[in-house]
């Protein structure tokens, strides 16, 4: 499932206002959008 930017970002901020586990949940988030962006890419190449 792609994420979009809005959604991204919605989720960066919520977790660092809400989240003792920040550090982890947006290392995980960085992980997901980079992995959409690869999708995206790869969807773009066909």
């Amino acid at each position: 499932m792609l994420l979009d930017l809005q959604t991204i970002n919605f989720g960066k901020n919520y977790i660092s206002r809400h989240s003792p586990y920040s550090r982890q949940l947006s290392s995980n988030i960085k992980i997901k959008t980079i992995a959409s962006k690869d999708a995206l890419r790869r969807i773009d190449q066909l």
